[in-house]
C-alpha cells in the first residue's frame, strides 16, 4: 500500500506564509483540490505547487479569475482534444502580450536606473527617452496664440498703464 504525505491546512500556511483564511478561500474557489482523511481536510503535496503558481501569477498581474482560468488548462484531459481552443487559451494569449509589454517596460527602468547610477545623477537627455518607451508621443509643435496677435510692445503698453505713486 503506497502512502502519499498530505497536510493539514494548517501545515500549508506555515510553509507557504499564506492565511489559513486564504488557503480556505482558494479551496472554495476552486484552485486548491482537497483530501479528506480522518475527519480532517488534507491536502497533497501537490497542493504546493498550485499554491506556488496562484502567487506566481497574482505578483504577474493576474486577478483570481484568470488564475482559476489558468487551473483550467492543469486540470483539462490532455488526451482530448476539444472542438474549439478552450478560454484559457485565449487569456494566456492575452497575458503573454501583457507581461511582454511589462517586460520591456521593466527592462526600461532597469537602463534608466543603471544609467543614474553609473553617472551619479539622471540626465535630462536621458529622461527624454523614456515618453517614447511607454509608447507617448509629443504633440507637434505649433503656435497657441488662437489666432490672437499680441503687439510687439505689449509689455511696454502694461508698463505704462501701471499706476505709479
Amino acid at each position: 500500500m503506497t502512502s502519499t504525505r498530505t497536510m493539514t491546512i494548517g501545515e500549508l500556511a506555515q510553509i507557504t506564509g499564506l492565511s489559513v483564511s486564504a488557503i480556505r478561500f482558494y479551496g472554495k474557489r476552486g484552485v486548491l483540490p482537497a483530501r479528506e482523511g480522518d475527519g480532517w481536510q488534507r491536502f497533497d503535496v501537490s497542493t504546493l505547487d498550485r499554491l506556488a503558481v496562484v502567487e506566481l501569477a497574482k505578483s504577474a498581474g493576474f486577478d483570481l479569475d484568470e488564475i482559476v482560468r489558468l487551473f483550467d488548462a492543469a486540470d483539462a484531459d490532455p488526451d482530448a482534444v476539444p472542438a474549439e481552443p478552450a478560454v484559457w487559451q485565449g487569456l494566456a494569449e492575452f497575458k503573454l502580450a501583457e507581461i511582454d509589454a511589462l517586460t520591456a517596460r521593466l527592462d526600461s527602468m532597469r537602463s534608466l536606473l543603471t544609467d543614474t547610477l553609473a553617472l551619479g545623477y539622471l540626465p535630462a537627455d536621458r529622461m527624454h527617452r523614456v515618453p517614447s518607451s511607454l509608447g507617448w508621443t509629443a504633440p507637434p509643435e505649433h503656435d497657441h496664440d488662437h489666432g490672437v496677435s499680441v503687439p510687439a510692445d505689449a509689455a511696454g503698453i502694461a508698463q505704462s498703464t501701471k499706476h505709479r505713486d
